[in-house]
């Protein structure tokens, strides 16, 4: 797998949207990564917003006719290295829809009051994700 980095997050925007997730936030995390494949028309994307040796993993997609393929795990996977290789030391994510699918993968359910500040103080955490969505959490030490 090669994903390639997304340079204008606002490339991804409308394959989040279409598969209702948020993108109105995009830019506006400091140190934030998108990667991506099928570009410039991209049918899968995953992102990294790092807040020292903590990340919040955040808009992963795949389109809807690539699924079932195993590219969403393989970009999990990517990005757990990518992650690690950085220093990154716990992952954070929020999500409504796909608990089950990232606790396959190892991330364990957490309270927002077990997140730290850092994640805490995201757009994510703020209001772009409902208060309803799950929190998971995943530590490579």
């Amino acid at each position: 797998m090669n994903p390639q980095r997304i340079t204008q997050p606002s490339s991804i925007a409308v394959l989040l949207e279409t598969h209702h997730l948020p993108s109105q936030d995009l830019a506006q995390a400091n140190d934030s990564y998108f990667w991506g494949l099928g570009s410039p028309e991209y049918y899968a994307a995953i992102g990294l917003e790092r807040y020292g040796s903590e990340g919040l993993l955040r808009s992963l997609v795949v389109d809807v006719a690539k699924r079932g393929q195993g590219l969403g795990r393989e970009l999990v996977a990517w990005v757990e290295q990518y992650a690690q290789d950085e220093g990154i030391k716990q992952l954070y994510l929020l999500t409504t829809t796909a608990k089950p699918f990232f606790e396959t993968l190892g991330y364990q359910s957490i309270t927002r009051a077990q997140l730290p500040t850092s994640i805490q103080s995201t757009s994510q955490v703020q209001g772009v994700c409902p208060t309803s969505a799950d929190i998971l959490m995943k530590s490579f030490v």
